[in-house]
């Protein structure tokens, strides 16, 4: 019965940070929103929209999550980030564009996401 208990808890502490998650950045320099939703089958949702003084930006991803001791894995599968620049620069090389990135690593506390005040900045929120 002690091993029925552990799986249990175990079960409930993951099952508590399924669920839909925002980032708000307000900054006066770059304002951002990043979205996350953690599906109770494993799988995981990330956006974020932001913009600059210089462009805006946005990035979708899909992919995995898992809870390893006090840390909540998110593993965007395939992650597509594209830039729009305002201005014109004067950099070669530096211009609007997407680009796509593959197994990128969000690594989150446990304890932000069961903590997630449903209001707030540069936090994680819970929708």
């Amino acid at each position: 019965i002690n091993g029925f208990l552990c799986f249990f808890f175990l079960f409930v502490f993951v099952m508590s940070v399924v669920g839909d998650y925002e980032y708000v950045k307000p900054g006066s320099m770059e304002k951002s929103t990043q979205k996350l939703s953690l599906k109770a089958d494993g799988s995981a949702v990330y956006s974020e929209k932001g913009t600059t003084g210089m462009e805006d930006f946005s990035s979708e991803g899909t992919g995995t999550w898992s809870v390893k001791g006090d840390v909540c894995q998110v593993m965007l599968h395939d992650l597509k980030k594209e830039m729009n620049f305002k201005v014109k620069t004067n950099v070669p090389g530096i211009e609007s564009g997407a680009v796509d990135k593959k197994n990128v690593i969000l690594p989150l506390t446990v304890s932000e996401l069961v903590n997630a005040p449903k209001h707030g900045t540069n936090k994680w929120r819970r929708c």
